[in-house]
């Protein structure tokens, strides 16, 4: 498979995930982006689930309903991240 390294050959700045890659929350990623971050996964469970609940009444995440998992595969903690995990890599080092 060619590797695809520019945004464009990227069509509409993503590209089909590769087996192994994942998204933030941690599960398999379904698209890649390319970020200012760099590449970026995104599953959209995370996305429906988060639209599919009510906002939070103080704003940002409702830590019960999180739909990260745990333990986290980047840092290995078991409290949820309100935001990205520091050590998140798009191809986690095995």
């Amino acid at each position: 498979m060619k590797a695809l390294t520019t945004a464009e050959t990227w069509e509409g700045g993503a590209r089909p995930a590769w087996p192994h890659e994942l998204c933030t929350c941690g599960r398999p990623a379904e698209l890649v982006y390319n970020t200012q971050r760099g590449e970026t996964g995104y599953c959209s469970i995370s996305a429906a689930a988060a639209e599919a609940r009510e906002p939070h009444p103080i704003g940002g995440i409702d830590v019960e309903d999180s739909t990260s998992v745990l333990p986290c595969p980047f840092c290995g903690t078991d409290e949820p991240h309100l935001v990205v995990c520091p050590d998140y890599r798009v191809r986690p080092v095995s």
